[in-house]
């Protein structure tokens, strides 16, 4: 049984992996450096995604146009889960992308 990397060097793997496929990246939101669950917002022309860490692995959490249902999702999740970490990525990236990244 291997351990989990640290919720911060995840989160710094995605970011390099990211920013070389020439993607934007940023830390909306800093969690907790060992134990944060991640949410990545990905905005790709217009539609906005949100993919989360579950159990067994990404999730795809919403589907929409409109970012602040994005933000309002996020700032529900804060109230259980103040530790969460919060990336934004600008481009296409898809669960499968994501979890062969990280």
């Amino acid at each position: 049984m291997t351990a989990r990397l640290r919720a911060d060097l995840r989160v710094t793997s995605l970011k390099r992996i990211v920013e070389a496929r020439g993607d934007f990246f940023t830390i909306v939101k800093q969690g907790h450096p060992e134990a944060g669950v991640i949410h990545v917002i990905v905005g790709h022309r217009g539609a906005w995604t949100l993919i989360s860490e579950g159990a067994g692995g990404w999730v795809l959490r919403l589907e929409t146009t409109a970012r602040d249902e994005i933000d309002r999702t996020l700032e529900r999740e804060a109230r259980f889960d103040p530790d969460h970490w919060a990336i934004e990525i600008e481009g296409r990236l898809s669960l499968d992308d994501l979890a062969a990244m990280i």
